[in-house]
């Protein structure tokens, strides 16, 4: 757990930085691709400038994610727009796939980057394209989507599964399990999938095997990993109920609401701290 210290710190600064406190920062190179790229870098998942769109007067969400229209936006978001000048800029509400064409087009001629990062979620994806778009409205036909969520608060995992669909018919194309996940979180936020369990985040870091399980053996909190294998499952339960408890110390606990303090918060904040430490900003 030699790292610890330096997750600590890594925390201490993202909260300085996010509620302007009168205090210097340790690792300012950190802080600045924060300022500069918030939407990639900000430890605090509900406070960067997309996300604050998404669930504003713009956006899709709360009750309207129940509907076509507006669990559509949501794939768009998560599946292609992310990251993305169109994301910050442009529309979040797509009323069918010929208005989600039509309000691109509206933006004039602009290079594929402006409405799809193919590199938004770390490695290139070349099949994330906005093509998807067309794919996605078509599989939400016949409410599928409303038939799913009908009127209830439905289950994370389920909802997860839902989306991911690890089936060889896949309703939503390269909605993996990290797409799916950070829109399931999406869901949870707008009231109509629960929130994520101890036992459910670990699930999902289990399955993803990628930025928070990296950030969990950097930390020396479990067995490293051997090859393309997963980490143990009970260890990894453990060291997220113990991030869980040293964050909650370091954020100010008249924040805790602001900040979102919660599970998404935590694997989040280790996806970051793993992106950071790969990037040597610490």
């Amino acid at each position: 757990m030699a790292a610890m210290p330096k997750f600590q710190t890594f925390m201490q600064d993202a909260t300085t930085f996010q509620l302007q406190l009168p205090k210097p920062v340790t690792h300012t190179r950190f802080v600045d691709r924060v300022r500069e790229l918030p939407d990639k870098f900000n430890v605090f998942r509900e406070l960067a400038p997309t996300r604050l769109r998404m669930r504003g007067p713009e956006g899709p969400c709360n009750s309207a994610m129940r509907t076509r229209v507006g669990f559509f936006g949501g794939l768009v978001l998560q599946g292609i727009t992310f990251a993305t000048p169109f994301a910050m800029n442009g529309p979040m509400v797509f009323n069918s796939f010929a208005d989600f064409q039509s309000k691109c087009a509206a933006e004039g001629t602009r290079p594929k980057q402006y409405f799809c990062d193919q590199g938004a979620y770390g490695a290139c994806n070349p099949k994330r394209n906005v093509e998807l778009a067309s794919i996605y409205w078509e599989a939400l036909a016949r409410g599928k989507w409303e038939r799913f969520i009908n009127t209830r608060i439905a289950p994370f995992l389920e909802c997860y599964n839902f989306i991911r669909c690890p089936t060889s018919t896949k309703s939503f194309p390269e909605m993996g399990p990290l797409a799916a996940y950070l829109l399931t979180a999406d869901l949870s936020y707008s009231g109509i999938v629960s929130p994520p369990s101890l036992d459910d985040i670990t699930a999902v870091v289990y399955e993803i095997n990628k930025g928070a399980a990296s950030a969990l053996e950097k930390l020396g909190l479990v067995t490293p990993r051997r090859g393309k294998g997963k980490l143990n499952r009970q260890e990894c339960r453990n060291a997220l109920e113990y991030i869980h408890r040293i964050v909650g110390t370091i954020l100010p606990s008249d924040q805790h609401a602001h900040l979102c303090y919660d599970y998404i918060l935590i694997e989040h904040a280790l996806c970051k701290f793993s992106r950071v430490s790969k990037k040597n900003l610490l």
